[in-house]
């Protein structure tokens, strides 16, 4: 049961939303040379905020400052890393992110929000 109103649908009425190339984490092989392999399912569109991290979050979070940042806001639920997964890719601006963590507001508002890293 969701309790909110879905802030995020509301908020993308007013502000413009973009469109990023998703990609959902679907597994691992090992490929001949004994290295896994990650697999995407292939990619779709999907809605939200994209919104890079101003560099004193950066800073405050402990993260490498030679790497670019953002966070994604979107209805769609997108994985994280976790142990045993790469987690989700999208492609935004002609830059592949990979999803680090996730601050989850689905049962609540439906929405999340995605702290990604540009790999590419």
């Amino acid at each position: 049961m969701k309790l909110g109103g879905n802030l995020l649908n509301l908020a993308l009425k007013v502000i413009p939303k973009q469109t990023v190339l998703y990609s959902q984490f679907t597994g691992r092989t090992t490929n001949s040379i004994g290295l896994d392999v990650i697999s995407f399912a292939a990619a779709v569109n999907v809605t939200g905020s994209f919104q890079p991290v101003p560099r004193e979050k950066i800073e405050n979070m402990g993260l490498d400052y030679n790497k670019s940042y953002c966070n994604f806001y979107t209805s769609t639920p997108l994985a994280d890393l976790m142990r045993d997964t790469a987690g989700d890719r999208f492609v935004f601006g002609g830059r592949t992110y990979q999803v680090m963590s996730n601050i989850d507001w689905t049962n609540v508002d439906a929405w999340l929000c995605s702290l990604a890293v540009a790999i590419s």
